[in-house]
């Protein structure tokens, strides 16, 4: 038996299988999740938490296929019901998790966000935390440009439905 097992790993490690060729077009596509990529149709509920030290974000995730890393990803938050910016991310030279078929993927991009507060006395006139029940049920568009090393740039721009997902205490777990 050992004999067989044997024979059986050598020739699964010594395979003569061709190398991955990665000519198809490339692709990208944005969604969230803080541990892996969950994919958002047009028009799905973005979750939106509010953090243990105050702050309120989202969190965007990228999948992209036949792009080389590493890669720039930058995409801005607007509350269509308020009619503002709410929140921007800009990440750069992070690596794919590859996911096999020559994609791979981003999780984790944090977006801090904020809204206009006019009980708020300071420079800005933004207030900060405790805002997603608050941005419950708004309408976000979210405007997603990717860039690869080799500096091919693909934009998209994508409309959720922000939704309240509660306090989020220590790290998320959500996309897991």
């Amino acid at each position: 038996m050992r004999i067989y097992l044997s024979i059986l790993a050598t020739l699964i490690g010594c395979s003569d299988a061709p190398e991955e060729v990665c000519d198809g077009p490339p692709d990208t596509e944005f969604g969230t999740g803080d541990a892996t990529f969950i994919l958002l149709d047009e028009g799905d509920e973005m979750p939106i938490f509010d953090g243990p030290q105050g702050g309120s974000h989202l969190y965007g995730a990228v999948q992209a296929c036949n792009l080389e890393d590493p890669l720039e990803v930058t995409f801005t938050v607007l509350d269509d019901t308020l009619g503002q910016y709410i929140g921007a991310t800009e990440v750069s030279g992070r690596r794919l998790s590859p996911t096999g078929d020559c994609c791979g993927e981003i999780a984790g991009l944090r977006s801090f966000l904020s809204i206009p507060s006019p009980g708020v006395t300071d420079d800005t006139g933004y207030g900060y935390g405790g805002i997603a029940a608050t941005l419950d049920g708004h309408a976000l568009t979210l405007t997603v440009d990717v860039t690869d090393a080799t500096g091919l740039q693909m934009g998209m721009i994508r409309h959720y439905q922000a939704k309240d997902a509660g306090f989020e205490t220590g790290s998320s777990s959500y996309g897991r």
